[in-house]
């Protein structure tokens, strides 16, 4: 099964987002099939020479899609196979298949007979509607009461439950007197479990979890029987927040103590009777050394989300006595961090294992810092590390990972290619921008060049430099059909929201603290093309925002131009200028960039060489004659 092709070999391919394959195509040759240490497979694609053809182009091992022939037979269809060998990817599938249905927001209005009727009235907060949206092909499915879902073996869920504090159930049309006297309501799961253990001896063999693999529960009589088919349930005990106290030692005491008869049993140890649940866990050794409370992270990294993960920690440190906090984090911050880790994957797979530990690792601190200053304390009451702010941020900002997920050694090895076809003129301008940006200098350019000079040539020679470095670079242009010529291209409102009602004080909506503010003070390079096809106030409500959120974390950058950021402007003054509807040659005149009062801070730099025409196409030629 062969993916694409796609990339340099074919830059329209449905999968091409931003100039690279958003499936990750091609994949890097590999001569063994390894396994990294966060669970990831990477499968073996020898550099043996085999080549197909396909769509005209020859492709080797790197689009080779990882599949199973037996399904590919069975099924007719494009089937995606790959090894999933992480403890705990199994709880994201079961809550995906059990979420439930699409939600939809439904309006309930009266059709007028006649037009001339008046205008109804419509009340939009009573007339909405909270609904669920449901399929033709589910509501028949539901109609027929198939299956919605199957498990096997199926789970029996068991209460856990102090003496007298078990849950009742009653409607409101029983009476309270008879329905609290009826003693029927005092038998649960667990208390029927004791009464079990002292009627049957052969049943004292087994844990509490254990026993509804071989005994069966009746709920309409509330006993238990011993099963008589060898189809076994997997028992499994609620979960029990740490500071609910005494009810979540006595959950830990169900899974290792057998043949329970009473309560009193659970807390007997050797012959002794302790008064607590808690004291009977401390005398069988689990809760030294922080046991319990790695018990109860572990339990739950079995089915709760990292955020629940997160939350679970903090309730631990406020109510709960942890000795060595630090080692409780060492130990489960890559399950706390599951969530941000799995974007940051899919943004920056080629981003090493060790930083990205680094990143989920600072990212966790950050979160359960949020959460314990909510309840007034901090990660120093605990003695626990601080996080590296920048480095959580990148993680969580969408933006910078979007900017920063190029992949780096494919630049590279592009740029190479590129600096040798720059012309002289083209190398000036590249060795004078990139002098700009590595130095820090914040310089203003304006390229000129008419059609053909090799300004979108030179732009991408430029991103690719930057990029290749691990920095940040945004490109723009004032028309879409621009904008996809540049890797990563977008149009400037877009990218930096321009208002659509500019005028000479106008900002741009960009708040500071927020993730597109943060990554801009981190940008390195904007390199904006067709720039005289705007208005001049676009770009001084730019320099005014730039300075004003550059400024943040550097107080000079509000008396540099563009807050110090180097900028490149690009186009031809022969081409399009701003578009003023009804306006005269003065107006416009008026409202182009070389009017702006960034304009004497510009050094203009020019492009004359028409390499459209020293370096025709085959094809383009042979095009134009005919």
């Amino acid at each position: 099964m062969i993916h694409g092709p796609c990339g340099s070999l074919n830059t329209s391919s449905p999968c091409m987002v931003d100039g690279k394959c958003d499936k990750f195509y091609p994949k890097n040759f590999s001569e063994t099939t390894t396994i990294a240490g966060n669970g990831q497979v990477t499968y073996a694609r020898p550099n043996n020479g085999i080549t197909t053809e396909k769509n005209g182009v020859r492709i080797d091992n790197t689009f080779v899609v990882p599949h199973n022939v037996d399904l590919l037979v069975k099924y007719q269809a494009h089937i995606n196979v790959e090894s999933v060998n992480r403890n705990g990817m199994e709880k994201y599938l079961f809550k995906y298949t059990n979420k439930g249905p699409d939600c939809a927001k439904a309006a309930l209005k009266r059709k007028r007979g006649n037009p001339d009727s008046p205008t109804e009235i419509i009340d939009e907060i009573k007339e909405y509607l909270d609904c669920r949206y449901v399929t033709p092909n589910d509501a028949a499915w539901r109609l027929l009461q198939f299956d919605i879902h199957y498990t096997n073996p199926s789970v029996e869920r068991l209460a856990v439950h102090l003496p007298l504090q078990n849950g009742v159930l009653y409607t409101e049309d029983d009476y309270l007197d008879q329905f609290i006297e009826n003693p029927s309501n005092l038998i649960t799961k667990l208390t029927a479990w004791f009464d079990a253990n002292q009627q049957y001896p052969e049943a004292r063999q087994y844990t509490y979890v254990e026993f509804p693999e071989h005994w069966t529960w009746h709920g309409d009589g509330k006993y238990w029987h011993i099963r008589r088919n060898s189809r076994g349930k997997v028992g499994r005990i609620a979960n029990v927040a740490p500071n609910e106290g005494e009810r979540f030692y006595l959950r830990m005491l169900l899974h290792i103590v057998k043949g329970a008869q009473s309560y009193s049993d659970l807390r007997t140890v050797a012959g002794h009777k302790h008064p607590t649940f808690r004291a009977a866990c401390e005398a069988l050794g689990l809760l030294g050394d922080d046991q319990e409370w790695f018990h109860a992270m572990a339990d739950a990294a079995h089915w709760a989300l990292p955020y629940q993960l997160r939350q679970l920690f903090v309730t631990l440190l406020l109510f709960c006595e942890v000795t060595n906090p630090v080692k409780l984090l060492d130990e489960y911050t890559q399950a706390m961090g599951e969530d941000i880790a799995y974007h940051a994957k899919q943004l920056t797979p080629e981003l090493p294992t060790t930083t990205m530990d680094q990143h989920i690792r600072s990212y966790v601190l950050v979160e359960l810092e949020k959460l314990l200053k909510d309840a007034g304390y901090s990660l120093d009451h605990f003695h626990l590390p601080q996080p590296d702010h920048s480095s959580s941020r990148i993680l969580t900002n969408r933006f910078i990972m979007e900017e920063l997920s190029y992949n780096s050694n494919g630049a590279f090895a592009e740029l190479d290619e590129q600096i040798k076809r720059l012309n002289s003129s083209q190398k000036h301008i590249y060795d004078t921008i990139e002098h700009s940006v590595l130095n820090g200098c914040g310089h203003t350019f304006f390229v000129y060049g008419y059609g053909g000079t090799g300004k979108t040539f030179l732009w991408n020679t430029l991103l690719n430099s930057i990029r290749s470095q691990g920095k940040i670079a945004l490109a723009v242009a004032s028309s879409g059909i621009a904008a996809l010529l540049l890797p990563g291209g977008r149009t400037p409102h877009s990218r930096f929201r321009i208002p659509l009602d500019i005028h000479e004080h106008s900002v741009y909506a960009i708040k500071k603290n927020t993730q597109l503010a943060e990554l801009i003070q981190q940008t390195s390079l904007i390199i904006w093309d067709e720039a005289p096809v705007n208005h001049r106030h676009c770009f001084e409500a730019l320099d005014r925002t730039l300075r004003d959120i550059m400024s943040f974390n550097n107080d000079d950058a509000s008396t540099k131009q563009f807050g110090g950021i180097t900028v490149v402007l690009g186009g031809d003054f022969r081409q399009t200028l701003p578009v003023i509807p009804n306006a005269r040659k003065q107006q416009i005149m008026n409202a182009a960039i070389t009017r702006s009062r960034i304009w004497p801070c510009c050094k203009v730099l020019e492009l004359t060489e028409n390499m459209r025409l020293n370096c025709p196409m085959p094809c383009s030629a042979g095009w134009m004659a005919g």
